[in-house]
């Protein structure tokens, strides 16, 4: 790579070794073949009023006629001086030829170039010096070093020692010192070439042949590098063609491409890597139309079109939520699966001493890809964060695998904690066997030897946010969930609040809160008779067995249950139920219920009749119904009240009271003794 003291070196090497050349020949021209000047040393100063301070110093053990204008130098030596009278520049090689005719100087030997302060040095062996065109020519084994203080960047300690001046050829020799910083080995680029060719006309150095840049932080290969100069100076650019392969040196990354651009300046130090791009490390790929290498912030950036491929670690959900849901997901991290990441921007935030992980952020039009379940996940932007394994999807965020939708304004995957958090417009949708092996939300029968929801049964749940964490599912605020089969619902639910808890990925514990609503409405085939179900409670709690059926619920606060019969031909049925308390047991082996329990201010409605009481039990096995705590029942034309308890009987539909009871007419009725008075079912 080059800097600002390319032109002091390179440039006043030219411009010096000229100089000094043509003061030699007014010395040596037209001696005769074989005459020789023993330890040659030539001074020139520089003009009024500095006439006292040195421009340059020519040194040489002798200078040698060759004869047909060609003069043999050895142990050559030249130094450059600033107008301060601090040296810039030290150049040498153990003999050259100068050409008088041609206005060259050559050597097929070494020679080396350095600065005063070491920051800058060139070496080579072979070399052509041409006077005509100010050109520089090293044929071989071409080795430059740089201290990185020197590259045009905010961080150079280099300061003007004076206006910029020419040398006796006219090439301009800018003034450079260094400051008195402490030299750090660690930050110095070097440039390895089988060939190097520098012109102060074009402003151009064009290294070729196996070209070899390297710093502590990365290593360059190509077959060709230029670097484009301005007029003061400094670096323009630096373009590296043919077979480009750019190694990161801390993290074994690698990327190939057709051509690469290095620009630096005050404002940025970059790489922009181009054609047919590529880039991967130990664990992940990506390729893209152009890489930008950022060297100040330790960033690459892919675009358009960029790719990356990742393990699939990176980016997989755990329990209900998973695709392969009966697999943990750590059973998975050691695998060779992938997943692939396409975005029209993608930039990778790599390791540093403040960031010691990477960071990959993807923007516009973001595609998360497994090929391995054929999971999809898109948006507007992901970021991926390994520290923590958290990738945070957003703007219109969807994720879809295997019957299974998850969506919302953001989406958030925190793969070190198993937490999928969902926020704000959230939605989820999943087959009812994701749930467990409980047929509790079945619409279709369940007995001992069918606990498998039907395949094209859903739950689908919408809510401002949810997460799952902790094998905890939790909707928060506006809960909407609706059973489908197909596209049919089947049952509905609304809550302030939904959480379910999961026990292997099986579900244990459902609670719902705050204005809790309960639906059930009968199906398509339902067509001689329709039910319809509703329960609101303020918090309705379901319990599930370990093998996943079933097993209780309990209702609490201002309870209402409601039921609608319609049957073609016939008058509508309606029921109503209100109690504090409402707890339901069901069969150990299907999801039918077994008994149920309302407690505190039990009210019954169907019709015109009527009961109430402070408790009433409902058992299915002889299908009865037993109100106790002082129940009373109205019915038209009658009241029944001081009962030891009231039970009703669903299947034919009467009402008996037991013990001690008060029974009041309207008028008498044709047996006074009947005391089984009918009660709808």
């Amino acid at each position: 790579m080059t800097q600002r003291a390319v032109q002091t070196g390179r440039w006043a090497l030219i411009g010096g070794l000229l100089a000094a050349f043509v003061l030699l020949v007014v010395t040596l021209h037209g001696q005769q073949r074989g005459v020789v000047i023993s330890k040659f040393r030539f001074a020139e100063p520089y003009d009024p009023p500095l006439q006292n301070q040195t421009k340059y110093l020519l040194m040489g053990a002798e200078g040698r006629a060759l004869g047909e204008g060609k003069v043999l130098l050895k142990e050559f030596r030249m130094e450059t001086f600033a107008r301060n009278g601090d040296r810039q520049t030290i150049s040498s090689a153990p003999e050259c030829v100068y050409d008088t005719i041609n206005r060259t100087v050559s050597s097929a030997g070494p020679m080396q170039m350095q600065t005063a302060d070491g920051k800058f040095f060139i070496q080579g062996e072979g070399f052509l010096l041409r006077q005509t065109n100010l050109s520089l020519v090293i044929s071989n084994k071409v080795e430059t070093t740089i201290h990185k203080e020197l590259l045009a960047s905010p961080t150079s300690q280099l300061k003007p020692a004076g206006e910029a001046t020419t040398n006796s050829a006219g090439v301009p020799v800018p003034t450079l010192v260094a400051t008195n910083a402490v030299l750090d080995t660690n930050q110095f680029v070097k440039i390895f070439s089988q060939h190097a060719d520098f012109s102060s006309v074009s402003n151009l150095a064009v290294y070729s042949g196996n070209v070899r840049a390297v710093d502590p932080k990365m290593e360059l290969t190509c077959a060709i590098a230029t670097a484009h100069f301005s007029t003061n100076g400094s670096v323009e650019n630096v373009l590296a063609e043919t077979n480009v392969v750019i190694t990161g040196r801390q993290d074994n990354s690698r990327a190939t491409g057709e051509s690469a651009v290095y620009l630096v300046n005050a404002e940025q130090e970059r790489i922009e890597l181009m054609g047919n791009a590529h880039w991967q490390d130990d664990q992940r790929a990506a390729k893209a139309d152009k890489f930008i290498f950022d060297r100040q912030d330790n960033t690459v950036r892919a675009e358009p079109n960029a790719y990356l491929k990742l393990p699939r670690a990176a980016l997989s959900l755990s329990g209900p939520l998973s695709a392969n849901s009966s697999t943990p997901a750590a059973d998975h991290a050691g695998t060779n699966e992938i997943i692939e990441i396409t975005s029209k921007l993608l930039t990778m935030q790599l390791p540093t001493t403040n960031r010691p992980a990477r960071v990959i952020i993807a923007r516009t039009n973001v595609l998360i890809f497994n090929p391995n379940d054929q999971s999809r996940a898109t948006g507007d932007e992901a970021i991926y964060t390994e520290a923590d394994g958290t990738v945070r999807l957003s703007g219109k965020a969807n994720w879809s695998s295997n019957q299974r939708v998850v969506s919302g304004d953001t989406l958030t995957f925190d793969q070190t904690n198993q937490v999928f958090t969902a926020h704000g417009d959230g939605y989820l949708k999943l087959p009812l066997a994701a749930l467990g092996k409980s047929s509790m939300l079945s619409s279709g029968a369940a007995d001992s030897t069918n606990r498998v929801a039907k395949t094209n049964q859903f739950v689908e749940v919408f809510s401002d946010d949810y997460d799952y964490r902790n094998n905890l599912l939790s909707f928060r605020e506006n809960v909407r969930a609706n059973l489908l089969e197909g596209d049919v619902m089947n049952g509905w639910m609304t809550c302030g609040l939904l959480t379910v808890e999961f026990t292997n990925n099986q579900m244990k514990t459902v609670v719902a809160r705050r204005n809790v609503a309960v639906g059930q409405v009968p199906g398509p085939a339902d067509t001689a008779r329709k039910v319809y179900k509703k329960l609101n409670c303020e918090i309705l709690t379901i319990n599930l067995s370990t093998n996943g059926q079933a097993e209780s619920f309990l209702a609490e606060e201002k309870v209402v249950a409601v039921q609608d019969e319609v049957r073609p031909g016939t008058n509508d049925v309606h029921t109503t139920l209100r109690a504090e308390v409402v707890t339901g047991y069901f069969f150990a082996t299907t999801n039918q219920l077994e008994k149920m329990i309302a407690e505190r201010n039990v009210y019954l409605e169907q019709g015109e009749r009527s009961a109430k009481g402070a408790q009433a039990v409902y058992t299915a096995t002889n299908n009865l119904v037993e109100l106790t705590g002082e129940p009373t029942a109205t019915l038209p034309g009658s009241r029944i009240s001081k009962a030891d308890s009231l039970i009703w009987d669903r299947a034919d539909g009467k009402l008996t009271a037991r013990g001690i009871h008060k029974s009041e007419w309207r008028r008498p009725p044709a047996n006074t003794n009947q005391t089984n008075l009918p009660f709808p079912r």
